[in-house]
Formats: structure tokens, C-alpha cells, sequence
């Protein structure tokens, strides 16, 4: 359902003039006084997003993070808000993001430093070359890279992609599991533009794990920060026929929901035989 007031650009809306004028100052104090942070210090801006939108994050496990160490972390992807809370992890941090971001206020100039990966998963194996090579020498210099394996929020039934965790045994890392709840009921963009104020987030951060077998790793962490995320406040769950079946994008669905990965198998039949 759209809200009644959207601000210039469709990105996002409320219900109310009292939050509509909230909002507007707080999406001007943030892209323009407060982005110039994002050049020195993201976690600063993240902290202040976070604040402006009175989030409650509830932060579970930090004693399994050694700030010394270098990881990839991986975690389950439900909202844009998602790494504004990863960044508060006591780590030196880049990301993965999609290329299509870059066209996003404050993020092209945050994107753009060297210590992130910007890649299009629906090139398959050249976006998989660009993780392990830029991933590589990210890692090599000491930052943490953190990676959300679905790459989309659809919800939490897409399944995890192997590349982040072939990318942490190619560079003898462990893969550092963050499982993340409630970030979409603040902001459900692109399903819907409407912020809401005062919505709890959950993070846990699970202990670190060696990657032997990039596969295997992948689906055991996957059932694991899974499992953690459904314990959240809230988690996003894939409804195509409310979401659309974002067909032009790269997902599948875990086998862990096999009704759901029956449908998106039956559209995709659908569309091939009409090609």
C-alpha cells in the first residue's frame, strides 16, 4: 500500500504531515550536512541515520568479533537498512553492492572508495571474477568485506550464492555469520516507499567459521543465520504475488522452502515457453 506522502523522487513516503516534514529534514540533514561523514566516517553517519530514524537495534554477540582479525562477513538481506547496522560492527568495513547503486545519492561516493566491490550478479562468472579479484586485494589490506549472499531483498526464502564463501577460502579467512531481523518494517523500498520512526532491528553475529568446502559451508551457514533471523522481531518473507516475481533479476530460492521454489520454478517454465 502506498503512503499518502511521497517525497520528490518515489523513494520514500509516510502517513502523516508530522512525518512527512520529519522526514523531509531528515533525508536533507543526512545526504547533504551529515554525507559529507560518509567520505571519513560511515559508521558516524550509519549511527546518525540510524538515530534520526529511532531504530532499536538490539546487537547480540559481539563478543564473537576479534577486531584484530580480517573476515568476510555474510549475512541474510531484508532491507536497506541492513548494512547502516552492519557498519556498526567494531570492524574496518567494505562491501559487495550491486552496480545499480551507484546511482543512489550518497552511496555513488561511498561506493567509489577503494575498499568496496561494486559487481552486477546477473553476469554470473564475470561478476564472480571481480569478487575474488577485488575481494582479494580488499582483504589484503586489512578491511573486513561484507557480503549479503542472496543479493536481493526479496526476503529470506532467496538462497545464499557460494561466491562469498569460495572468496574466504581462496584467502584463508573465516566467514564472520550475521543474521539481521526487522530492518524491513522501517523501510520496505522497493516494495513500498513508507518509513516508519521506532521500529526494532535485530543483529547477531554467530561465531566465526572456516570455509574447507566453499559449498558445504555456504549451505550450513545459510540454515544457520536462517534460523537466527526467523527469531527477529520480524522477518522478510518472499510473497510474489504482493512483490511481483522480479524476474530480471539473479535469485533462486532455498530448497529449505520447497513450495515457494515450486512457483518461481513453474513461472520461470512459463516464460521460457514463451520465448
Amino acid at each position: 500500500m502506498t503512503p499518502r506522502f511521497v517525497l520528490p523522487g518515489g523513494r520514500f513516503g509516510c502517513d502523516s504531515p508530522a512525518d512527512l516534514v520529519r522526514l523531509g529534514y531528515g533525508a536533507g540533514w543526512l545526504l547533504n550536512i551529515r554525507g559529507r561523514m560518509v567520505r571519513n566516517n560511515a559508521q558516524s553517519w550509519s549511527a546518525a541515520a540510524l538515530s534520526h530514524l529511532d531504530v532499536r537495534l538490539t546487537s547480540h554477540g559481539l563478543d564473537n568479533i576479534d577486531p584484530r582479525t580480517t573476515y568476510v562477513v555474510v549475512a541474510n538481506h531484508e532491507s536497506f537498512l541492513d548494512p547502516l547496522a552492519l557498519l556498526q560492527l567494531p570492524l574496518r568495513i567494505g562491501f559487495v553492492a550491486r552496480d545499480e547503486l551507484v546511482d543512489w545519492p550518497i552511496l555513488d561516493r561511498y561506493l567509489q572508495r577503494d575498499h568496496n566491490v561494486v559487481l552486477c550478479p546477473e553476469r554470473g562468472l564475470s561478476a564472480l571474477r571481480t569478487l575474488l579479484s577485488e575481494g582479494s586485494r580488499i582483504l589484503g589490506r586489512g578491511v573486513s568485506l561484507a557480503a549479503f549472499p542472496q543479493g536481493t531483498v526479496l526476503g529470506i526464502e532467496t538462497a545464499f550464492s557460494v561466491g562469498p564463501f569460495e572468496l574466504a577460502s581462496r584467502e584463508r579467512v573465516a566467514v564472520l555469520p550475521v543474521a539481521l531481523s526487522g530492518g524491513h518494517r522501517v523501510w520496505d523500498y522497493p516494495f513500498s516507499p513508507r518509513v516508519r520512526y521506532g521500529c526494532a532491528m535485530t543483529m547477531t553475529v554467530l561465531p566465526p567459521v572456516a570455509v574447507d568446502d566453499p559449498y558445504a559451508t555456504a549451505a550450513s551457514v545459510s540454515a544457520l543465520i536462517k534460523t537466527t533471523a526467523l527469531r527477529g522481531p520480524a522477518t522478510r518473507r518472499f510473497q510474489p504475488e504482493l512483490d511481483g516475481f522480479w524476474d530480471d533479476y539473479r535469485y533462486e530460492i532455498d530448497p529449505a522452502f520447497p513450495e515457494l521454489a515450486e512457483t518461481i520454478s513453474a513461472r520461470r517454465a512459463e516464460l521460457d515457453a514463451t520465448r
